[in-house]
């Protein structure tokens, strides 16, 4: 089975906007409340396991920059 993608995307955000447009909620606390619950920054797996690496070592200091 072949999938459009294009199509697939148009459609999903052709519905977010319509859900956008009817939706009572202000931009502005939509932004407040996204802020609330998403993560300001990703941790990056390639950091994490060199963190990892220096502490089976004994240095931390890695670990704690991370925190």
């Amino acid at each position: 089975m072949k999938v459009n993608f294009k199509e697939f995307w148009m459609n999903f955000i052709k519905k977010y906007l319509e859900k956008l447009a009817n939706s009572k909620i202000s931009d502005e606390d939509r932004k407040v409340s996204m802020d609330g619950v998403n993560p300001s920054f990703t941790l990056r797996n390639y950091l994490l396991e060199e963190a990892i690496r220096e502490a089976e070592k004994g240095d931390y200091s890695l670990v704690e920059n991370l925190l």
